[in-house]
């Protein structure tokens, strides 16, 4: 490394959260790449043990029973499994993003020596707030474009449904079963099957 590099280097400010982003970023990335194959594996490996333990039982077992068993582990490797994979990674998602967002932005309110802070700033959700809190308080408008804000806002609610409801809406308010059904209408790979939330592969990777 020659001087005018290292000179460079020396005068980074190694507090700016930026710089641990990009290796959370891409560790995350790395996860996301293997998920589909991991859970596959997961259930794969799941149900051969199942199976064999089912198989040590089957002198003790109608053999309706034993075939409910066999659909029952089918249904586990095969939907639920993965369905779990998923989810999870849509929290992992959300919560790189928020984690990122708060560290950056207390960042700059310390630099900038603002008193007012980004959890003060009342808005309709998080990607409003921070936006608002950015422009208003900061004078630093994000330049997300209305598809990365629309992006957002569903990654916001499918977390939050995800996190809160395990995506299961067998029980909740017809209003709130609606508004979830509006906000992820028209995007690819998340639907509600009956009462579940499902999220596909497509949506997560």
């Amino acid at each position: 490394m020659d001087q005018n590099a290292i000179d460079k280097l020396m005068k980074l400010d190694m507090s700016f959260p930026g710089i641990s982003f990009g290796y959370h970023s891409r560790a995350l990335s790395a996860y996301l790449d293997s998920l589909e194959e991991s859970a596959a594996h997961a259930g794969a490996q799941y149900r051969l043990r199942k199976t064999r333990e089912l198989e040590l039982q089957s002198d003790k077992l109608f053999a309706e029973e034993h075939a409910q068993e066999l659909a029952g582990l089918d249904a586990l490797a095969e939907d639920h499994i993965p369905h779990y994979a998923r989810i999870s990674a849509i929290l992992l998602l959300w919560g790189l993003f928020e984690h990122t967002v708060f560290d950056l932005t207390r960042y700059v309110t310390n630099r900038e020596s603002k008193a007012l802070k980004l959890r003060q700033i009342r808005a309709d959700n998080y990607v409003q707030q921070v936006r608002r809190y950015y422009s208003d308080v900061l004078g630093i408008p994000i330049p997300w474009s209305p598809s990365v804000v629309q992006a957002l806002q569903v990654l916001n609610v499918v977390r939050d449904a995800c996190a809160h409801r395990n995506g299961n809406y067998m029980d909740a308010a017809k209003e709130q079963t609606a508004a979830l059904k509006k906000n992820i209408e028209n995007v690819c790979d998340v639907r509600m099957s009956g009462s579940q939330l499902d999220v596909g592969a497509g949506y997560v990777l």
